[in-house]
């Protein structure tokens, strides 16, 4: 009979507990990202290894191909095409200014669809508040 009494009694006390979940339907928490920032840095070390581990020139890729791009794009749009900064800005440095946020973003775009899928299994068993 106390079994039953104590289990009413804790769900009578789980009832008065307030709902914190409705505060919107995602919240990024700072607090939490910080409590798993060891499985952050191992999922992204271990995505690095995968990714630069069979290739001749190694991470240094990551470096070459924007160069190479600015390249490219200076003699294309530059020297045949005829194309020139508005503010005086040598074209390299412009060029430049716009491929570094645009491989950044399109890399981080693709990598994180891929490890979504990849790590579905992980992603499932995460419980998500207020969802």
């Amino acid at each position: 009979m106390s079994t039953s009494s104590s289990r009413r009694r804790r769900q009578r006390a789980a009832r008065r507990l307030p709902n914190r979940s409705g505060r919107g339907r995602f919240t990024f928490g700072m607090r939490e990202l910080w409590e798993y920032r060891e499985l952050l840095y191992f999922l992204v070390w271990r995505d690095l290894k995968i990714r630069y581990q069979q290739t001749v020139l190694g991470i240094s890729w990551a470096l070459l191909q924007p160069f190479v791009t600015m390249i490219v794009f200076t003699l294309v749009f530059n020297r045949l095409g005829g194309i020139q900064p508005e503010y005086h800005v040598p074209y390299p440095l412009f060029v430049t200014a716009g491929l570094i946020p645009w491989f950044y973003f399109n890399a981080a775009l693709g990598k994180i669809a891929g490890s979504v899928v990849a790590n579905a299994g992980l992603v499932s068993k995460i419980y998500f508040r207020g969802c």
